[in-house]
């Protein structure tokens, strides 16, 4: 089996990694890559879709593995596909419930899925009423990828109106900043391999957002993490069943199965 893996950080090489140990692998690039995973995978530069795909018709890949979330934001999956090339990775559509902060909690409240209360700010004059109506702390969040940076938790109205045109300036997303209900706890993730009917969960894992020590500072796209995660293990079939299960249910009634890893955070 040829492998093509897209992305360039430890988790693409991870898999490469993963994909090397396997017999039936027989040939594994990345694009872009990094200079550690070119020191033993072959690293090559595809720039968008067609050249991508070209790259697949030349090189006979059997299997494209989408790692981060931007190439499925922007519809390459679905590309892929209709040049009838296998790809692991959910659509365009289903990946929404990861891309889209907005559109996973319209999803989550549709299907009654345990979801913090939450508004949607889509300008600087909604901001002031919609902010007034949460207690502090609040919870502001970019509805688009930001690379781990669009989460900010503001103490008092000042810092959340702060925070939030800061988010409206950075223009992630089409539905602007959701202000959240804030909810104090320990976090801590998991991962769910769905081929669009079945899933397999894997083991859980914790990283470390905050800048500084002592969970300071701004949220980062992460400064460490790891696994697994003993004390988590008692909450793994109630996030299952009550998380999980209803959330690919929900996509599949939406005509959108997911097909991929879905990251629960």
């Amino acid at each position: 089996m040829k492998v093509l893996i897209l992305g360039s950080g430890a988790r693409e090489h991870a898999i490469a990694e993963a994909f090397g140990r396997s017999s039936r692998t027989t040939e594994i690039y990345v694009s872009p890559g990094n200079d550690g995973i070119g020191e033993t995978f072959d690293c090559v530069a595809l720039n968008g879709f067609e050249e991508i795909c070209s790259f697949c018709k030349n090189k006979n890949i059997d299997l494209v593995l989408i790692g981060p979330e931007q190439p499925i934001a922007e519809g390459l999956s679905d590309y892929l596909r209709q040049h009838s090339i296998r790809v692991f990775g959910p659509s365009q559509a289903a990946g929404a419930i990861e891309y889209s902060k907005a559109f996973a909690k319209r999803i989550m409240t549709k299907y009654q899925v345990p979801t913090a209360i939450y508004r949607i700010i889509r300008n600087r004059a909604e901001a002031e009423d919609i902010l007034k109506s949460f207690k502090m702390p609040v919870v502001l969040k970019a509805d688009g990828l930001a690379a781990g940076k669009g989460v900010i938790i503001a103490h008092d109205l000042a810092e959340a109106y702060e925070a939030c045109n800061t988010l409206l300036r950075q223009d992630c997303g089409q539905d602007g900043v959701l202000a959240e209900e804030y909810l104090e706890g320990w976090e801590v993730s998991l991962f769910a391999i769905c081929d669009g009917d079945n899933y397999r969960t894997t083991l859980f894992s914790q990283d470390h957002k905050q800048l500084h020590d002592g969970d300071l500072g701004p949220n980062t796209g992460g400064m460490g993490a790891y696994c697994p995660v003993s004390e988590a293990q008692e909450y793994r079939s109630s996030i299952e069943k009550a998380i999980l299960e209803p959330v690919l249910t929900a996509l599949k009634e939406e005509n959108c199965s997911y097909s991929g890893i879905l990251y629960l955070g």
